[in-house]
């Protein structure tokens, strides 16, 4: 399950907050894309937990 939920005042008004459910070859590519982008050579970096 891939979702947002920004329950500030200016994310319920002004954004549009969806989910949607994958399953097999396209979960795993999105996945492998979104590891990629976070690896050590991509441009995102993961935020440390509070």
């Amino acid at each position: 399950m891939l979702g947002s939920a920004n329950l500030t005042g200016r994310g319920l008004t002004h954004n549009l907050e969806v989910g949607v459910l994958l399953r097999g070859r396209d979960a795993a590519r999105l996945a492998a894309h979104f590891d990629a982008l976070m690896g050590p050579c991509g441009p995102l970096r993961r935020r440390p937990p509070r």
